[in-house]
């Protein structure tokens, strides 16, 4: 018995479809790594409040790594969601990411956002926290920000000065938005 091969007349090709267009990101997004934040809606970078300069391209490229954080993205894919309607080779890739290594160096040898996957591509491997505001309320995004703002107390490299400065300041934050938060020097681990 012989099996017709396409008998339906449909096409071979499986048709792809980019991650820009399934993406459900809402638009004002902001993430928040190290002692940084990307705010997508602002487009910006910034280093402890401070404004990172970053070429559009280059932003970009940081996006697309951050919101598939964790995950490999192949050098073909950052190519075509950086770069959709233009022929790029990958050495513009490459210089971009190097670029952005750079801007991210925070002079911790151990500290790395970007890993290279040889012959592959890129991930993003620094710890990422999300806020949106179409999906949490005021209290919950002041919620997460004295939670970043407790996880920076702890991680031990403050006076105890500074730690103390940053306990009242968040507290006095909280306070006046309403709410009472509870940071103390006893809280850290």
């Amino acid at each position: 018995m012989k099996v017709p091969r396409n008998p339906q007349g449909k096409s071979k090709r499986i048709p792809t479809i980019s991650a820009s267009t399934t993406s459900f990101q809402t638009a004002n997004c902001i993430y928040y790594f190290g002692s940084f934040s990307l705010n997508e809606a602002e487009q910006q970078l910034l280093r402890n409040g401070e404004p990172v300069r970053l070429a559009p391209k280059a932003f970009d490229l940081l996006l697309v790594l951050i919101q598939n954080r964790g995950c490999l993205v192949t050098k073909k894919r950052l190519l075509e969601e950086v770069w959709p309607d233009a022929f790029v080779e990958e050495a513009n890739l490459s210089v971009n990411v190097a670029i952005l290594r750079k801007a991210l160096d925070e002079g911790d040898d151990q500290w790395r956002c970007i890993e290279t996957v040889s012959k592959r591509g890129y991930r993003f491997v620094a710890p990422v926290s999300e806020v949106t505001d179409e999906n949490t309320g005021v209290e919950d995004q002041i919620d997460a920000l004295i939670n970043k703002v407790q996880a920076f107390i702890n991680n031990g490299s403050l006076t105890a000065s500074q730690r103390q400065a940053l306990i009242d300041a968040a507290n006095a934050i909280k306070a006046s938005l309403g709410g009472i938060v509870n940071l103390t020097e006893e809280e850290r681990d």
